[in-house]
């Protein structure tokens, strides 16, 4: 088949746009006269007007020239030239494909300029409009006989054996361990080989859609609707699979982008392809195709199940691969009464037991409508905190270090905003050192996105990351030293103190019941909501609501108004230790009302920080004395810290550098950015008026040394200084 412009005129650039939705053209007419004729001639006038335009006539010489045929095979249209083909233009095809379309153009031209030389062909639009005619006169042409279909063999058309009755899927099911599920079907118009999958339009040649066998075989979805497949494919001989997204899925391009790197046997250029035989086959299988519930993170469902572990009772499937050693620490091993013997030790210690309960009161939080909180740990190093928190984790989980569970302080906040994630509805969590943040303040959001039950939502993604669950934290120092949002120190329970006492025994015993639990793990958690479950699924969670707000209530007399806050909290915990007793899961009885009050009701002089730091700095400014700035003296070895200074009348004020501020607390376990609020609101410090427009208001500026310093400037009464003192 040629392509040239038969009279050699390049002056008329090929059509290259489909013209499959050109207008159409007139019906065919005798061929007439030039058109170009004097404008003078009144009688060639009227000839002119009697003439058919120009894609009719050129309609007219393509109809007279060729045989307008169908395929026998497909039915694909195609025009060949007249004759028996024994002379110089005899015999050529012309197909309705691109570069078909552009040999038909050139005939028109060549024809066109032998009928009417000296008249311009048809331009580029007329032209497309033309073939555009043709080829829907083609389509109703006869079929082909047996010597037709010869002719097209001759001139270089290879013809695809007959599709099967099951499009090629046998050749594919004995390919060695072929994961298609049995009665699977492959839809119209497609067929499916080893080598891949094609689409056979109608009156189109098959067209190539993946380059191997790709399929839908598992559908995953988790009780809230949201879905997951599971695709299957061949890779070099080896089948393969993976479970994505279904939004991926339906997305051809994201499909090339997820899973290219393992071998999918789809280009981008047949992304768009792949992805409606995905939905083509799926829908033609969805007898066949399995549907599985999952879930996304632990704890409890949209339907009502709790998922300890993946697998029990749902699969866990859309965990970000950094989580999977986490979620793998979900398991059982030992047994309950081996974990029973463990814990018994913890009787005499009640500052250990209060972890222990933590972890068994997480599933408690969703049935009395409560949100996420905090218990923490705060002490030296060596004082069993790690030992003491593995109580609550190994109801769980295996509570080791190395095992995964554990998440360190250091993580990202996407990092452990997944963990938390995981952790779902009902099921704790343990961060371990505080002091490993990169910064305190990243303790500070922690603790305060704690309280919230989700994350930030992430765009473009299936999910934001959802919680509700308690926090066993350890660290150093009170976890409310870090502290700068406000309302955190009620969602916070913090606790001091070695957990195992400073006894001769408290190491030995420490180590033993270490052995204990991680030896037998995995156990308490599931059996407290198994009876949990059962208890509500009887009775109603009317009664359990009831003790709760009885225990809230004991903790709230004569308390604090931070106490009584925190009330429904440690009223949780309380909770949680009477049902496992009752349950016969721990084996000894909670602790009694005082010792609960003392842990966590009585008023506790950490929880007023901002005073306390406000010692710290009256301490520094007393014992750096000399170091405030004064103008016959000399700068000190460390430099100047601040200066004595007058504001609003107030004679004793001091003005500190923000820098030396901020080192003082840091080194006594306080962060300014957490007491600076509090600070404000009690008058510890002078402020420029409201209607200033220095920024910000806390910070005055003092010429110490010849240069102007923003500085913090303390009143004389919030450091202690009496009134009459000048």
């Amino acid at each position: 088949m040629s392509t040239r412009d038969h009279n050699g005129d390049d002056r008329h650039p090929d059509p290259t746009a489909d013209d499959s939705s050109a207008p159409p053209a007139a019906a065919p007419s005798p061929q007439t006269d030039s058109d170009d004729q004097p404008a003078d001639q009144s009688t060639d006038q009227s000839a002119d007007r009697r003439r058919p335009s120009k894609p009719v006539r050129a309609l007219a010489l393509l109809r007279q020239h060729l045989q307008l045929r169908r395929s026998e095979h497909g039915g694909w249209p195609y025009a060949r030239t007249t004759g028996d083909g024994s002379g110089p233009d005899g015999g050529r095809l012309f197909r309705f494909t691109t570069p078909g379309r552009r040999e038909l153009y050139a005939e028109t031209r060549h024809l066109w300029n032998k009928t009417y030389p000296g008249e311009d062909p048809p331009d580029d639009r007329a032209l497309r409009s033309v073939v555009a005619d043709l080829e829907r006169a083609a389509q109703d042409a006869p079929l082909d006989d047996a010597a037709a279909t010869v002719w097209l063999i001759q001139h270089g058309v290879t013809f695809a054996a007959p599709t099967a009755e099951d499009r090629g899927l046998a050749s594919v099911l004995e390919l060695p361990g072929c994961p298609l599920p049995d009665g699977y079907r492959v839809p119209e118009p497609y067929t499916i080989s080893p080598d891949g999958i094609w689409i056979a339009p109608r009156n189109r040649d098959p067209e190539r859609v993946t380059w191997a066998p790709l399929a839908v075989t598992q559908v995953f979805t988790d009780p809230e609707g949201e879905q997951m497949v599971k695709l299957v494919w061949l890779n070099r001989s080896r089948w393969q699979s993976r479970i994505i997204e279904r939004g991926k899925a339906k997305s051809g391009r994201m499909l090339v982008k997820e899973l290219g790197n393992f071998g999918l046997p789809v280009t981008e250029a047949d992304a768009k392809a792949a992805e409606r035989w995905l939905a083509a086959a799926e829908t033609a299988n969805t007898d066949v195709i399995d549907e599985v519930t999952i879930a996304r993170s632990l704890g409890w469902q949209a339907d009502g199940q709790f998922v300890t572990a993946s697998g029990t009772p749902y699969e866990i499937h859309g965990v970000d691969h950094q989580l999977q050693r986490a979620l793998e620490a979900h398991h059982l091993r030992g047994t309950l009464s081996g974990w029973k013997d463990a814990i018994k030790i913890l009787e005499r210690y009640p500052l250990a037991t209060m972890v222990l309960y933590a972890g068994l009161a997480a599933p408690l939080l969703e049935v009395l409508g409560l949100g996420s909180f905090t218990i923490n740990y705060g002490g030296r190093s060596t004082s069993g905190k790690t030992t003491a928190a593995q109580a609550g984790l190994s109801c769980w989980a295996n509570p080791d270090e190395t095992a995964g569970a554990i998440t360190s302080w250091a993580a990202t906040k996407t990092a452990y905003q997944a963990r938390l994630h995981l952790a779902g509805n009902g099921v704790p969590v343990l961060f371990d050192d505080t002091q490993t943040a990169e910064r305190p303040e990243h303790v500070s959001h922690a603790l305060y996105q704690i309280t919230q039950n989700a994350g930030k939502a992430r765009m473009g993604e299936w999910k934001s990351y959802r919680w509700r669950t308690i926090v066993i934290s350890i660290g150093e120092r009170s976890a409310l030293s870090f502290a700068t949002h406000q309302g955190i120190s009620a969602r916070v329970l913090d606790l001091q103190g070695a957990p195992f006492g400073n006894t001769p025994d408290s190491g030995p015993n420490a180590q033993k019941f270490r052995e204990g639990v991680t030896a037998n793990y995995g156990h308490a958690g599931p059996a407290f909501v198994g009876h949990l479950r059962a208890y509500v699924g009887e009775h109603g969670p009317s009664w359990l609501h009831a003790r709760h707000a009885d225990y809230t209530a004991a903790h709230r007399q004569d308390a604090s108004d931070l106490a009584r806050r925190r009330a429904p909290l440690v009223a949780t915990l309380r909770l949680a230790a009477e049902l496992a007793h009752t349950w016969n899961l721990v084996p000894f009885s909670p602790p009694e009302h005082h010792v609960w009050t003392s842990l966590f009701v009585a008023n506790d002089p950490r929880d007023n920080r901002a005073a306390l730091a406000l010692e710290v700095v009256a301490e520094y400014i007393a014992t750096n004395a000399e170091r405030l700035y004064r103008s016959d003296g000399h700068a000190p070895a460390g430099g100047w810290i601040g200066v004595r200074t007058e504001a609003d009348g107030d004679p004793n004020a001091v003005a500190l550098m923000p820098e030396k501020v901020h080192e003082a607390l840091e080194r006594a376990g306080y962060e300014l950015d957490a007491v600076l609020p509090t600070w404000r609101e009690m008058g510890a410090l002078h402020e420029y008026p409201p209607t200033s427009k220095q920024t910000p208001r806390y910070k005055l500026k003092r010429r110490i040394a010849g240069a102007q310093v923003k500085c913090l400037v303390f009143t004389g009464r919030a450091l202690g200084a009496d009134d009459s003192e000048t």
